[in-house]
Parts: structure tokens; sequence; C-alpha cells
């Protein structure tokens, strides 16, 4: 396996947030706003290719999105992988992510249910963190556990879980 060096998108999120109150100005090594929006868009390319393989990540994350030395985009950790229609050992109720990037049906353990949607969910709870500089959620929302989306919201990200405004990613 290559080992790849560079940032994860999840350390460029934190200093482009933390360089700027409204997190949209350029950091002094060259990021903003729009270049991890390039970034991004290319993650989405390569996560849209595995998918035409019948791969299915299971884990897409800002950590498991990587930035090499020359700019290059890296999707990591495929240990969680999964090859569609293949069978293979996932059992009902079994849970396997980063539960703040869970789709429901993932995080319910609805394993015949994951499919391509569900790394698309991941990549706008990704893009959500760079978009507010903070994940979705601290932790899974109960009605992943109870069987009822119904209700739910994602996590306003002008509050940081304390009731202050204009936290930080850690701020929850």
């Amino acid at each position: 396996m290559k080992e790849v060096e560079g940032r994860t998108l999840s350390a460029v999120i934190d200093d482009v947030h933390r360089t700027s109150s409204e997190g949209w100005s350029t950091t002094p090594s060259g990021w903003s706003l729009r270049r991890m929006i390039t970034v991004f868009l290319a993650a989405c390319r390569a996560v849209a290719y595995a998918h035409e393989q019948g791969v299915v990540h299971r884990d897409l994350k800002p950590e498991n999105l990587m930035v090499g030395r020359h700019g290059e985009v890296y999707v990591v950790d495929w240990g969680l992988a999964r090859l569609l229609g293949a069978g293979q050992d996932a059992r009902p109720g079994q849970i396997a992510g980063t539960p703040a990037y869970m789709s429901p049906e993932q995080a319910r353990g609805e394993v015949d249910r994951v499919d391509e949607r569900s790394d698309v969910y991941a990549l706008g709870a990704t893009l959500y963190e760079i978009l507010s500089g903070r994940p979705p959620s601290s932790e899974p929302p109960r009605w992943c556990w109870s069987g009822s989306a119904r209700g739910a919201h994602a996590a306003d990200p002008a509050r940081d879980g304390t009731g202050s405004t204009g936290g930080t990613r850690g701020g929850v």
C-alpha cells in the first residue's frame, strides 16, 4: 500500500476556520473555501468511480480525504468498503463507520440498505463540515437508533452545542 504524504481535509478545515472568524479567509499556506471545495469535488469524482465499480466506502469523512503535497486528492481508509451484491460478511445489525457521518440506515445497522446513497450522505455531512467548520453532529441522533427519521434536524452550524454561536469544530 502506498504511503500518502499530505494533509487530511479535516486538518485543512480546521486551518481555514481558525484563520478567519467567518471561515472564508485564505490561510498563510494558501487554503481557502474555494480550494477546499475543489478538493471535495475531486473526492466526489473518486467515490463516483468506486460506485461505478460496485464498491461502497462506508466511512467517508474529512479524515479519510487527503491532499498530497502536489495537490493530488486521495480517498483513504477503505477498510470498511464493501462490494455491492457480493454477499459479504455484513450481518444485520452490524454497525460500522463514524457516527457523525453515517446515513440513518447505516447507523441502524440495516446493512442490506447500505449502498451508494450512504456514501453520498457521508459526502453531504463532509460538505456541511467544510462550510460550518464542524461535524454535523458529535454523536448519532436518537432517531438513528429508534428507526424513525421523522423530525430529525441537522445541527445548527451557528451554534457550538453550548448555546453560544461561532464555535470551532471541536466545540460540541
